[in-house]
């Protein structure tokens, strides 16, 4: 059973990444094109406004995305689970939305990041697998975003 579910794991992590240009994280010209930060709004909502504002989400290319939690312990057990999918942790300021909680007094904020085609499917499924993996580890996710380079 496990067997499968690594295996299959590894399939869809390779299908996301397959046939994408190669985007470098650290690159200066990436702007967000879409966030959530709010729980309770859907992936394909995020991703329809996305596409109609400026700077605009331009679905075949590919994303960086990064997803913003906070740990009470060491949020090294969580880079290191989350590795085994592609992430790393990112060199920018995690971003908290506003109207959104603050972060406990004590707590370990980190941006996880990987490169990805996204569409409101695995956008969905990140998303989900991110808040599983701070909900087993005493974290909160707070929300993710996603950067593509500025056209001109």
């Amino acid at each position: 059973m496990w067997q499968w579910m690594r295996s299959a794991r590894l399939r869809n992590w390779l299908a996301a990444r397959s046939n994408t240009r190669e985007l470098d994280p650290e690159q200066a010209n990436l702007v967000v094109v879409a966030e959530a930060f709010d729980p309770s709004e859907s992936c394909s909502a995020v991703l329809a406004r996305a596409s109609l504002t400026r700077p605009e989400w331009r679905e075949t290319d590919p994303v960086v995305l990064r997803h913003h939690l906070a740990f009470r312990s060491d949020a090294q057990e969580a880079a290191q689970i989350a590795a085994i999918d592609g992430y790393s942790v990112a060199t920018t300021a995690p971003h908290l939305s506003r109207s959104g909680p603050a972060p406990e007094t004590g707590e370990q904020l980190i941006v996880l990041q990987r490169v990805q085609k996204l569409s409101v499917l695995s956008c969905s499924q990140e998303a989900s697998r991110m808040a599983s993996l701070a909900s087993r580890l005493g974290g909160q996710c707070y929300g993710w975003d996603a950067l593509q380079p500025l056209r001109d």
